[in-house]
């Protein structure tokens, strides 16, 4: 179940998104387990981008928002989900790899409603700064003063 050698059949891939350790769990079209592995962040994007174009889901959260764009650039179908709807389909034994089976298992669900993934700019990645308000928070507080009386002082 571990090798590389049946890549060309996988058609569905959940990921299930940590800090330093990520879990990848693949199946083909028919639903059988062809992968499970246990990826360092550095190691990620290699075997992401060495997998057949298909399509991976996320829980979507902020890393799944760093992870998605260049998931697009390999050429996969990236599908984010909302953490509520993939509660309901983790085992018992509350680990990586079943947590990332519960992901996959839920991006094959039809009728599955996904969580938009942000462009770059509301992402906040560099040298796309996220959208300001116009006139800063300077300008919002001038024109919605505090209707709260300051207590204490006299006038």
């Amino acid at each position: 179940m571990k090798e590389l050698s049946k890549v060309s059949v996988i058609k569905f891939v959940g990921i299930d998104l940590a800090k330093r350790s990520f879990h990848l769990y693949a199946v083909d079209g028919e639903g059988r387990a062809v992968l499970s592995r246990k990826l360092t962040r550095a190691r990620l994007s290699v075997v992401v981008a060495q997998l057949p174009a298909c399509t991976i889901a996320m829980e979507a959260c902020g890393s799944a928002h760093h992870w998605a764009p260049l998931f697009r650039i390999f050429g996969h179908e990236v599908r984010l989900i909302a953490p509520q709807f993939v509660k309901p389909y983790v085992k018992p034994n509350k680990n990586d790899a079943a947590h990332a089976e519960a992901i996959c298992d839920t991006a094959q669900r039809p009728g599955m409603r996904v969580v938009a993934i942000k462009t770059l700019e509301a992402a906040g990645y560099p040298g796309h700064p996220p959208p300001a308000r116009a006139g800063g928070a300077a300008a919002h507080r001038a024109d919605h003063p505090d209707p709260r009386p300051v207590v204490g002082i006299r006038h």
